[in-house]
């Protein structure tokens, strides 16, 4: 199984690599400006690297701190989102049987696939009369036929559907986050330190995305309930806890996802430019 470790070990080995190529490069007697630059900026890319490789375990201890210090956990958050995906699922499940019949097929299962005809005479005349006959309708079969004629279930089930989906995506976006947060930013060093700033870019989006993901879902409840509260205060009319729970818990959470992105694109940013300046002269390290 590829473990963290696997991964920081190589990239300390690649960044070893890329730092004497680099003062190979930048001290070879060759009339090319273009490929001589290459030596200074492997050797910063390198020194950078190796930064982020003995930080690695410092950064995530940094990250589950900030998140005791909020007060919020992963536990309680994961428990949360799984029980209210399993209750959309349910729901989804019942009105997709409403909406397809499914009381018309309870009906005849429980009637055992037969119905009863009534025959009864209606007197037309003083000398005539006339034979008919009906089946009458169970009140399941009323119900079925009323509920697939109108639609409206299937409109409810379709936005359920949807819900269900989007916190079922929630959910496993989250399980991935908590789980691989230590591999992801360890596959992001490892990326880094490929010589010639071959996977820089997407090394540092993976450390950026993971850590802002990594402490921000947690903090997601909490900004729910902000949303929300701003939103219709702490008193909320009874007409309007539809409303309130369509804000708290698909509104605010997509914005909050949208938020979080941003977030991410810009810290993955800043760790993949920093390398541009450090602190420090590269001459000193030739």
């Amino acid at each position: 199984m590829i473990s963290p470790t696997l991964f920081i070990t190589i990239a300390l080995y690649l960044a070893g690599l890329s730092y004497f190529l680099g003062a190979l490069i930048y001290a070879l007697p060759l009339p090319f400006p273009s490929l001589k630059q290459w030596g200074p900026t492997m050797m910063k890319d390198a020194i950078y690297v190796a930064v982020w490789a003995m930080i690695y375990n410092i950064v995530l201890g940094v990250a589950n701190s900030i998140l005791h210090l909020l007060g919020v956990n992963w536990t309680n958050f994961l428990n949360g989102l799984e029980i209210q995906t399993l209750i959309l699922g349910v729901i989804n499940f019942v009105l997709s049987f409403l909406g397809g019949g499914g009381l018309q097929s309870v009906s005849n299962f429980l009637s055992g696939g037969t119905t009863t005809t009534f025959i009864t005479t209606i007197p037309i005349s003083p000398s005539s009369s006339q034979v008919i006959s009906f089946t009458p309708l169970s009140n399941l079969e009323i119900a079925g036929e009323f509920i697939k004629d109108t639609g409206i279930v299937s409109i409810f089930a379709n936005i359920v559907q949807d819900l269900f989906l989007f916190y079922l995506s929630l959910y496993i976006l989250s399980v991935l986050i908590y789980n691989g947060t230590p591999l992801f930013v360890s596959f992001g060093i490892f990326l880094m330190s490929l010589p010639f700033r071959i996977g820089r870019s997407i090394g540092a989006t993976f450390i950026g995305t993971s850590l802002a993901f990594y402490i921000g879902l947690p903090l997601m409840p909490a900004f729910d309930s902000l949303i929300a509260s701003a939103i219709y205060g702490a008193y909320t009319p009874p007409l309007a806890i539809i409303g309130q729970y369509i804000v708290e818990y698909l509104v605010a959470r997509i914005a909050y996802i949208v938020l979080l992105a941003a977030i991410a694109g810009g810290l993955s940013r800043a760790i993949g430019e920093t390398a541009e300046e450090l602190p420090f002269k590269i001459q000193r390290y030739i």
